[in-house]
Protein backbone atom coordinates (compact mmCIF):
# COMPACT_ATOMS: atom_id res chain seq x y z
CA UNK A 1 0.00 0.00 0.00
CA UNK A 2 1.34 3.45 -0.83
CA UNK A 3 2.00 5.34 2.38
CA UNK A 4 2.99 8.95 1.92
CA UNK A 5 0.68 10.64 4.43
CA UNK A 6 1.33 10.02 8.13
CA UNK A 7 -1.04 7.40 9.47
CA UNK A 8 -1.46 5.54 6.18
CA UNK A 9 1.14 3.03 7.36
CA UNK A 10 -1.25 2.14 10.19
CA UNK A 11 -4.05 1.47 7.70
CA UNK A 12 -1.66 -0.84 5.82
CA UNK A 13 -0.66 -2.62 9.03
CA UNK A 14 -4.29 -3.15 10.10
CA UNK A 15 -4.97 -4.81 6.72
CA UNK A 16 -1.79 -6.92 6.68
CA UNK A 17 -0.34 -5.00 3.74
CA UNK A 18 3.25 -3.99 3.11
CA UNK A 19 4.22 -0.32 2.95
CA UNK A 20 5.62 1.54 -0.02
CA UNK A 21 6.45 5.04 1.07
CA UNK A 22 8.48 7.98 -0.08
CA UNK A 23 11.29 8.80 2.35
CA UNK A 24 9.88 12.18 3.28
CA UNK A 25 10.21 12.02 7.05
CA UNK A 26 13.26 12.38 9.23
CA UNK A 27 15.01 9.22 10.35
CA UNK A 28 13.48 9.61 13.80
CA UNK A 29 9.95 10.04 12.44
CA UNK A 30 10.36 7.17 9.97
CA UNK A 31 11.68 4.96 12.76
CA UNK A 32 8.69 5.80 14.98
CA UNK A 33 6.26 5.12 12.12
CA UNK A 34 7.99 1.85 11.14
CA UNK A 35 8.09 0.59 14.73
CA UNK A 36 4.36 1.28 15.15
CA UNK A 37 3.65 -0.35 11.78
CA UNK A 38 5.46 -3.54 12.87
CA UNK A 39 3.62 -3.53 16.23
CA UNK A 40 0.22 -3.10 14.61
CA UNK A 41 0.70 -5.64 11.83
CA UNK A 42 1.09 -8.34 14.49
CA UNK A 43 -2.57 -7.70 15.40
CA UNK A 44 -3.89 -7.27 11.86
CA UNK A 45 -6.98 -8.66 10.18
CA UNK A 46 -5.46 -9.46 6.77
CA UNK A 47 -7.42 -8.59 3.66
CA UNK A 48 -5.63 -11.31 1.69
CA UNK A 49 -4.38 -14.86 2.11
CA UNK A 50 -0.97 -13.72 3.45
CA UNK A 51 0.44 -10.93 5.56
CA UNK A 52 3.09 -8.77 3.93
CA UNK A 53 5.06 -7.01 6.67
CA UNK A 54 7.67 -5.45 4.37
CA UNK A 55 8.52 -1.75 4.49
CA UNK A 56 9.84 -0.20 1.29
CA UNK A 57 10.79 3.40 0.63
CA UNK A 58 11.54 5.53 -2.41
CA UNK A 59 14.53 7.87 -2.13
CA UNK A 60 16.28 10.32 -4.39
CA UNK A 61 19.73 9.06 -5.34
CA UNK A 62 22.74 10.33 -7.25
CA UNK A 63 26.19 8.84 -6.72
CA UNK A 64 29.24 10.97 -7.47
CA UNK A 65 32.92 10.94 -6.61
CA UNK A 66 32.88 14.61 -5.63
CA UNK A 67 33.17 15.23 -1.87
CA UNK A 68 31.87 18.78 -1.94
CA UNK A 69 30.17 19.30 -5.30
CA UNK A 70 29.55 22.83 -6.54
CA UNK A 71 25.92 23.75 -7.25
CA UNK A 72 26.22 23.06 -10.98
CA UNK A 73 27.08 19.38 -10.54
CA UNK A 74 24.91 16.29 -10.72
CA UNK A 75 24.50 16.28 -6.94
CA UNK A 76 23.04 19.75 -6.80
CA UNK A 77 20.94 19.06 -9.88
CA UNK A 78 19.59 15.91 -8.30
CA UNK A 79 19.00 17.74 -5.04
CA UNK A 80 17.11 20.41 -6.95
CA UNK A 81 14.99 17.76 -8.64
CA UNK A 82 14.32 16.05 -5.33
CA UNK A 83 13.65 19.27 -3.49
CA UNK A 84 11.43 20.73 -6.17
CA UNK A 85 8.67 18.18 -5.87
CA UNK A 86 5.71 19.15 -3.73
CA UNK A 87 5.82 15.99 -1.64
CA UNK A 88 9.50 16.28 -0.83
CA UNK A 89 9.35 19.93 0.09
CA UNK A 90 6.20 19.81 2.15
CA UNK A 91 6.96 16.61 4.05
CA UNK A 92 10.74 16.36 3.96
CA UNK A 93 11.39 19.74 5.52
CA UNK A 94 13.20 20.83 2.38
CA UNK A 95 13.74 24.55 2.75
CA UNK A 96 15.01 25.56 -0.68
CA UNK A 97 13.72 25.23 -4.23
CA UNK A 98 16.92 26.31 -5.95
CA UNK A 99 20.46 24.93 -6.27
CA UNK A 100 22.19 24.76 -2.90
CA UNK A 101 25.82 25.70 -2.41
CA UNK A 102 26.30 24.71 1.25
CA UNK A 103 27.05 21.03 1.94
CA UNK A 104 27.04 19.23 5.31
CA UNK A 105 30.21 17.43 6.27
CA UNK A 106 30.14 17.60 10.06
CA UNK A 107 31.02 14.47 12.10
CA UNK A 108 27.43 14.36 13.38
CA UNK A 109 26.07 14.50 9.82
CA UNK A 110 28.42 11.70 8.75
CA UNK A 111 27.35 9.55 11.70
CA UNK A 112 23.70 10.05 10.80
CA UNK A 113 24.26 9.22 7.13
CA UNK A 114 23.62 12.79 6.02
CA UNK A 115 27.11 13.71 4.90
CA UNK A 116 27.68 15.38 1.57
CA UNK A 117 24.07 16.08 0.78
CA UNK A 118 22.44 19.47 0.35
CA UNK A 119 21.66 21.37 3.52
CA UNK A 120 17.94 21.69 4.10
CA UNK A 121 16.92 18.35 2.55
CA UNK A 122 15.51 15.42 4.47
CA UNK A 123 17.51 12.72 6.21
CA UNK A 124 18.34 9.74 4.04
CA UNK A 125 18.42 11.47 0.69
CA UNK A 126 21.21 9.55 -1.07
CA UNK A 127 23.03 12.28 -2.95
CA UNK A 128 26.82 12.29 -2.78
CA UNK A 129 29.74 9.94 -2.66
CA UNK A 130 29.35 6.17 -2.15
CA UNK A 131 30.37 6.31 1.54
CA UNK A 132 27.60 8.80 2.31
CA UNK A 133 25.07 6.74 0.35
CA UNK A 134 26.13 3.53 2.13
CA UNK A 135 25.78 5.26 5.52
CA UNK A 136 22.29 6.49 4.62
CA UNK A 137 21.16 3.05 3.41
CA UNK A 138 22.56 1.37 6.54
CA UNK A 139 20.62 3.87 8.64
CA UNK A 140 17.43 3.03 6.72
CA UNK A 141 18.16 -0.66 7.37
CA UNK A 142 18.58 -0.01 11.11
CA UNK A 143 15.15 1.65 11.17
CA UNK A 144 13.50 -1.46 9.75
CA UNK A 145 13.23 -0.58 6.08
CA UNK A 146 13.38 -3.82 4.07
CA UNK A 147 13.55 -2.46 0.53
CA UNK A 148 14.79 0.74 -1.05
CA UNK A 149 13.77 2.01 -4.46
CA UNK A 150 15.81 4.85 -5.91
CA UNK A 151 14.58 7.72 -8.03
CA UNK A 152 17.16 9.04 -10.47
CA UNK A 153 16.87 12.32 -12.32
CA UNK A 154 13.36 13.07 -11.06
CA UNK A 155 12.96 16.32 -12.95
CA UNK A 156 15.29 15.36 -15.79
CA UNK A 157 17.92 17.90 -14.75
CA UNK A 158 20.88 15.53 -15.15
CA UNK A 159 22.49 14.69 -18.46
CA UNK A 160 22.39 11.11 -19.71
CA UNK A 161 26.15 10.86 -19.05
CA UNK A 162 25.65 12.00 -15.43
CA UNK A 163 22.88 9.44 -14.89
CA UNK A 164 24.96 6.62 -16.38
CA UNK A 165 28.03 7.61 -14.34
CA UNK A 166 25.90 7.64 -11.19
CA UNK A 167 24.45 4.21 -11.96
CA UNK A 168 27.89 2.74 -12.66
CA UNK A 169 29.34 4.14 -9.45
CA UNK A 170 26.33 2.94 -7.43
CA UNK A 171 26.60 -0.55 -8.95
CA UNK A 172 30.36 -0.76 -8.41
CA UNK A 173 30.71 0.65 -4.89
CA UNK A 174 27.33 0.69 -3.15
CA UNK A 175 25.48 -2.45 -4.25
CA UNK A 176 28.26 -4.93 -3.30
CA UNK A 177 28.10 -3.73 0.32
CA UNK A 178 24.49 -4.91 0.53
CA UNK A 179 24.70 -8.18 -1.41
CA UNK A 180 23.52 -11.15 0.59
CA UNK A 181 24.02 -14.84 -0.03
CA UNK A 182 20.85 -16.54 -1.24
Amino acid sequence: MTVTSPGTELDAADRGLGCLGVATASYAEQERRTREYHRRIQLCDPVGAAVNDRVAILIFCTATRMRTPPPSTACASSARSGCSTRTSCSRARCTRRRPISRWRTSPRAVAEGRARRPAGCADGICIGDPKGIIAAIKRWESIGVDQINVLLNASEVLTQDQVLASLRLFAKEVMPVFERAC
